[in-house]
């Protein structure tokens, strides 16, 4: 499966052109409730750290097997390291942006301004989505990967700075790897992703 690579832009003041718009770390935006579930519990707990939204319309173009609109979001916690990602299929709502979302996690986390992502069919390294297991990083150690692909790939060397996205056991270069299983993907169900973290 072709994965589409993306770069990172700075966002110099989030408002509301902004606030849709596919970003790493940031101000995110939802449809109001939506972080609740039924009975009225938050879907996130206290250590869920928010790293990634994506605006599928901005995707639509391209050939990957994600929702052609909606928006993803990523979250790790960052005391297990297990991730959460959670999609919203319905664009007919309104809406809310958090502008504290990452207020209550300690400096050592890293930068948390927000930077846009900007896809690119014509990079072939770095950060990308929705594609086949990267060959140059051996998974296998981690997980029995039969079945799965990206759903997304962060390379840490790739980040505009250092100080950013400091959860997790290692400090130097490596790559934070969300994986789901194809058939999961076809789905559109992501309640079960994976995270796996490699060091270079």
């Amino acid at each position: 499966m072709q994965a589409t690579y993306f770069s990172l832009k700075q966002i110099q003041q989030e408002g509301p052109e902004t606030y849709a718009l596919s970003k790493l770390l940031g101000v995110p935006v939802f449809p109001i409730g939506f972080l609740k579930h039924k009975n009225g519990k938050s879907k996130l707990s206290p250590a869920d750290y928010f790293v990634m939204q994506l605006n599928l319309q901005e995707l639509a173009d391209f050939p990957t097997q994600l929702p052609k609109q909606g928006m993803l979001y990523f979250f790790v916690d960052v005391d297990s390291l297990q991730p959460k990602v959670l999609f919203a299929d319905d664009l007919d709502c309104d809406w809310g942006f958090v502008d504290d979302i990452n207020d209550g996690f300690a400096p050592e986390f890293g930068n948390t301004q927000g930077y846009q992502v900007v896809f690119d069919g014509q990079l072939q390294e770095g950060h990308f989505v929705a594609g086949d297991i990267n060959p140059d990083i051996d998974l296998e150690a981690d997980l029995d990967t039969t079945g799965y692909v990206t759903l997304l790939e962060i390379d840490k060397l790739c980040l505009p700075h250092d100080n950013m996205l400091k959860f997790g056991h290692f400090a130097g270069d490596g790559r934070y790897v969300f994986l789901i299983k194809q058939s999961h993907l076809q789905k559109h169900d992501f309640s079960k992703v994976v995270l796996v973290e490699k060091e270079d």
